[in-house]
This record gives C-alpha cells, sequence and structure tokens, in this order.
C-alpha cells in the first residue's frame, strides 16, 4: 500500500470512518502514520487505529504525530505500558491521550476490556470461552468495536459486542475460523453469560 492507496480510499463517497490496522508491520506507511490519518480527518472521516507490536520499539516516535488525527486508538495492556511509558495503566493512558487521541480501548483477552475517555473509565466483563486459539482476537475484537460503531451502538454496547466477537475466535483454531454474520454474532452474544 502506497500513499496513494491511501488518497483514494479516504475518497471513497461512501466512507464514514478509516482504520489503521498495525502500522508497525507496514513498513512503507508506518512513519507517515499521521499523515495517513490527517487525509481521513480531511476527507470528513472518523478514525481508528489498532496499533500492534512495534518491533522496531519506536513506538511513539512514528505513532505520536498520528494521535492528534485518531479518534479511538486500540491497544493492548503491553502496547499501552510502552506508548505511555508506565506500568501503571491508567497512567500510561493519560500520557497517550495529552498526544491528542479522545477515547482509548484496552484489550484485556481473558479479563475483557477498558474504554478510556477523557474523563471516565468503563471495565466491560468479557464472555465465559473456552480458549483454543488467540489468533486474530485483537484484530476480531476491533473488528466487532467497529461494527458496532457503524450501527450507532454506544462505546459501552460496542465494547460488549467487541468481547463476544474475540471470544468467538478463541474458540476455533485459526485467525478468522471462529467468526459469524453480524447477526449470528448478536445471537452468539445474547446466547453467553459473562461472569460475575
Amino acid at each position: 500500500m502506497s500513499m496513494s492507496d491511501v488518497s483514494d480510499l479516504t475518497a471513497e463517497k461512501d466512507a464514514t470512518h478509516f482504520h489503521f490496522a498495525n502500522p508497525f508491520a507496514l513498513p512503507l506507511l508506518r512513519e507517515n502514520t499521521a499523515e495517513v490519518l490527517r487525509l481521513a480527518k480531511d476527507a470528513g472521516l472518523t478514525t481508528s487505529v489498532d496499533t500492534g507490536w512495534d518491533s522496531r520499539g519506536r513506538w511513539m516516535l512514528d505513532l505520536g504525530p498520528a494521535l492528534r488525527y485518531t479518534d479511538l486508538l486500540f491497544v493492548n495492556e503491553a502496547e499501552a505500558f510502552l506508548l505511555g511509558g508506565s506500568e501503571d495503566l491508567e497512567t500510561a493512558i493519560r500520557a497517550i491521550q495529552e498526544n491528542g487521541v479522545r477515547e482509548v480501548v484496552v484489550k484485556a483477552g481473558s479479563r475483557g476490556c477498558c474504554i478510556f475517555s477523557r474523563t471516565n473509565v468503563e471495565t466491560i466483563p468479557a464472555f465465559l470461552a473456552k480458549s483454543i486459539d488467540t489468533t486474530g482476537a485483537g484484530d476480531c475484537f476491533a473488528g466487532g468495536f467497529l461494527a458496532g460503531l457503524a450501527q450507532g451502538w454506544s462505546y459501552r454496547d460496542c465494547g460488549t459486542f467487541a468481547n463476544a466477537v474475540g471470544a468467538m475466535n478463541v474458540e476455533q483454531i485459526g485467525a478468522i475460523t471462529g467468526m459469524r454474520s453480524f447477526d449470528e454474532s448478536v445471537e452468539w452474544m445474547r446466547s453467553r453469560t459473562v461472569p460475575a
């Protein structure tokens, strides 16, 4: 993918949201992450980033300038600690938010997720699931959250649905084997329990 490809994507007439998954894994774009997201914002799109792991250890050097163009950031706890420079999660998230991103969703696996706004932290518990393979669970979680946003749901409902989609994923071998249609995923979510 090149910058011209990004320009084409952000110009799509029916698009309302631009999601950038794992910029650290895209050598031709990682150092241009801010420009990619600026193009999306200039096109009138809301934006999100799912960081992924930075094997080069540049974390905020590449991502930091992009956060002012990012509406929603997805991270796991280890990524949050490295981006925010603290092993206290709330301190790390507040440091990340100082760079401009409004909301941060922390993926916490079998513990569910936490949604950090500027003024509130909401913890949403995970669904009971038999974990067979966690490959792709974070990506499925982010996709579930964004699918909920596309439905106009609250962040809490999006987090609940994302937890369900992630749980469905880990119950099967493979990155997307456990995925179902949107309606089937909603039905799965409603049929399962969340631990007390």
